[in-house]
């Protein structure tokens, strides 16, 4: 992820189409706020799991663990 930011990859889905992020069973609802938050979108931490999420939103770690309950 890194490599394709440093490359030019502006966005979660150009840095998808340079590394395959986001095309796994979960959809990047996983590993998506790492790579925003790597790319400069606001990010803090869960309370419950210390992921990082986006500002403001559910965290997709603990939503994604939900489901598979």
């Amino acid at each position: 992820m890194i490599k394709a930011i440093q490359a030019g990859a502006k966005t979660f889905e150009q840095v998808g189409k340079r590394t395959g992020v986001g095309t796994g069973p979960c959809g990047g609802r996983r590993c998506g706020s790492l790579v925003r938050g790597m790319l400069g979108e606001p990010v803090e931490n869960c309370k419950d799991c210390d992921w990082p999420m986006l500002v403001g939103a559910t965290c997709p770690r603990c939503d994604y663990a939900k489901q598979e309950n």
